[in-house]
């Protein structure tokens, strides 16, 4: 087994796991030991649990190795949903600077990444990825400030940074033949984002994972993007990254 020490979300785990592939997708949020770290145990028979239990969506035979990745995120997921954070399914950027950022969500394959992409190919240096697919999300007490950091949990294309920013606002994109967007109202916007978080099984998971999205859409700017995906999409939601309309 291989014991070594990480930091997600102002969070330092020990994290003992069976193979190497996780120590190299997670190289960049290694860190220094702490006798106060949060102790994970990933072993082979909970990924062949997990390959017993979790049907692919994509009907791929993953390998145990790959799978583990996904048992030591539901662990860490299960752990941080007691401390005001939790794991998000979306794309993650922030324009000029970390104190401006912002999540695209959807159901996978509807365009959130690509939206992102977009962006960054329209304004290059100015966009910056947080993370691609599964960003932490942390309400912080003593600012008040929801915040989002890279984790190495980052899709396909491994687009992240170990930073972490202040979240703005989040765009729910939807496919259409007209750019435009849409602020929903709170109650609105939780039927969309409940999809979205990681809720732990048990009912002080799913009560934890409930008030943070509630509070959420109450704290945070939610808007529908409707996008038609041509290069002039991005200046969309643009107008709005650039104005910083979340200052809550």
């Amino acid at each position: 087994m291989i014991t070594e020490f990480y930091k997600f979300a102002d969070h330092i785990f020990e994290i003992e796991h069976e193979y190497e592939y996780f120590s190299k997708m997670a190289k960049d949020y290694l860190c220094l030991c702490s006798e106060n770290a949060i102790k994970i145990k990933a072993t082979k028979e909970d990924a062949e649990k997990w390959k017993a239990t979790h049907k692919s969506e994509d009907n791929i035979d993953y390998p145990l190795f790959y799978l583990e990745t996904l048992v030591i995120q539901s662990k860490v997921a299960d752990v941080l949903s007691k401390n005001h954070s939790f794991v998000f399914h979306g794309s993650t950027i922030y324009l000029d600077d970390l104190d401006n950022a912002y999540i695209f969500t959807a159901p996978s394959g509807t365009g959130k990444s690509t939206h992102s992409r977009l962006l960054k190919s329209m304004f290059l240096d100015r966009i910056n990825y947080v993370n691609d697919d599964k960003p932490f999300i942390r309400f912080d007490t003593d600012t008040l400030f929801y915040n989002v950091y890279g984790s190495p949990w980052d899709g396909k294309e491994r687009r992240s940074n170990n930073v972490k920013a202040r979240l703005r606002g989040i765009f729910i994109v939807n496919r259409s033949l007209k750019c435009s967007t849409e602020r929903l109202s709170p109650k609105e916007a939780i039927n969309h984002l409940i999809k979205q978080i990681h809720i732990p099984s048990g009912l002080e998971g799913t009560l934890n994972g409930t008030e943070f999205i509630v509070n959420l859409c109450k704290d945070i700017p939610i808007y529908i993007l409707n996008v038609d995906m041509s290069e002039d999409a991005p200046k969309t939601s643009y107008e709005i990254m650039n104005k910083k309309e979340g200052n809550y």
